[in-house]
């Protein structure tokens, strides 16, 4: 149940980019603050720097257009037929993309789990070792 509930965790943050940045903020921060999992703390890590990046390309598409607003026949030109196929390939791109790194949090998630597992069993063998000396 504990592995469902984590799995879970990391699905919200991933869904949350997807959702918006405001509930991505709420969830990633919440993840972030309450949690005492390293891992989830990564997710939440990976998926600000996603978000960051969708949101500084979204920024620059928004500014080009309202510049591009302000002149004459801007509407029909080649540059707003540029902003509209951008801003479709760059939403495409984001859902790919959370989509991508969800699929492997939630189905890839058990080999960081296993690592960690044997790092823990792997130092309890050194202190035995080492108390035995």
């Amino acid at each position: 149940m504990e592995k469902l509930k984590n799995k879970l965790f990391h699905l919200a943050v991933w869904a949350s980019v997807l959702v918006s940045y405001l509930a991505f903020a709420v969830v990633g921060g919440f993840c972030m603050i309450k949690s005492d999992r390293e891992d989830l703390k990564n997710t939440c890590k990976k998926a600000l720097a996603i978000a960051l990046i969708f949101f500084a390309v979204e920024l620059f598409l928004t500014i080009f257009n309202y510049i591009g607003g302000m002149f004459n026949g801007y509407y029909g030109s080649g540059a707003y037929k540029f902003y509209d196929i951008a801003g479709s390939i760059l939403a495409i791109a984001k859902i790919i993309t959370v989509v991508v790194f969800a699929i492997l949090e939630v189905f890839g998630g058990g080999k960081s789990e296993k690592k960690t597992e044997n790092k823990k069993d792997g130092d309890a063998a050194a202190e035995t070792s080492e108390e035995k000396n």
